[in-house]
């Protein structure tokens, strides 16, 4: 960069001139991140592709599978079809939760348009997930995991190829215990945090999330603090959150997909078996 632009930029407020270098004002870096996660679905850096998402520890990993719904409210959502399928493995669930139709239908996603598997072994849950990513009238997949070791290099690598060829998203979710990141083949790595939302009198405010993106193949990273509109589906400034309350509720039962053999009848048939041990084990009981 010439040092007359740099001069202009710095005039301008756009850097700033520390000790460890120029940077990046917080302002300038938010309405990046913005920018970036408002992008139009075709465009959408998220939009496509294999993508990891990680949290310090199982007590805030809730919050990044609320970034997550958000997510899907943004993209997968957006053109009204196709089914998303939320994957779980180990004791994901017993760590941080399984999904709420209730809290989902607030981020603005209809609960009947996910399919729901969980799996105890890691080789399941792989298999799984190379099904999922494989089938056809699937909008996007989201795969959660205790373990980070579950998605190694070759792992990713293999799913990233599978997630290209079809066009659909994948997204990657566990919590980040190692100092060291792993080696993975992932277009694109954040780290997610709860941050404070801004309430307005008595009524809530949005949810927001510290996002930093540790990692872009296709580009810069970015970083920043975001909220989410679920009435607009847009990430905006979590310091100038609406005071909009976030009160939409369910307006009819939680159903399963009615085309429930279109959207991988792997997947589809797994989940039965599953569901088939739980409710002879109940009666057994």
């Amino acid at each position: 960069m010439l040092p007359a632009t740099i001069d202009r930029l710095i005039d301008n407020g756009a850097l700033t001139r520390g000790a460890a270098g120029l940077k990046a004002r917080p302002k300038q870096a938010e309405d990046k991140l913005l920018g970036l996660l408002n992008q139009p679905r075709e465009q959408h850096l998220l939009g496509r592709g294999l993508h990891l998402f990680q949290s310090g520890a199982s007590a805030t990993m809730p919050s990044a599978c609320g970034f997550l719904a958000a997510l899907l409210t943004k993209l997968a959502f957006a053109p009204a079809k196709g089914t998303v399928i939320w994957l779980t493995q180990g004791l994901a669930a017993r760590e941080w939760g399984e999904p709420s139709p209730e809290g989902l239908a607030r981020f603005g996603l209809s609960p009947d348009r996910i399919l729901y598997v969980k799996s105890s072994k890691v080789a399941d849950f792989l298999w799984c997930l190379e099904q999922a990513v494989s089938t056809k009238g699937v909008a996007a997949i989201v795969a959660e995991t205790p373990d980070e070791a579950a998605f190694g290099l070759t792992e990713t690598r293999r799913i990233a190829l599978k997630s290209t060829h079809t066009g659909v998203p994948c997204y990657l979710l566990a919590p980040s215990r190692n100092k060291n990141k792993n080696a993975t083949s992932t277009a694109t790595r954040w780290s997610i945090t709860p941050a404070p939302s801004r309430a307005e009198g008595t009524l809530l405010g949005m949810p927001a999330w510290s996002l930093a993106m540790d990692k872009n193949r296709h580009g810069p990273c970015a970083s920043g603090t975001a909220a989410f509109n679920p009435y607009t589906a847009r990430f905006i400034n979590a310091g100038a959150a609406s005071t909009e309350a976030v009160t939409p509720t369910l307006t009819g039962p939680v159903t399963v997909p009615a085309a429930e053999g279109t959207i991988g009848s792997a997947v589809v048939h797994l989940a039965k078996i599953r569901r088939e041990k739980f409710e002879i084990a109940k009666e057994r009981s």
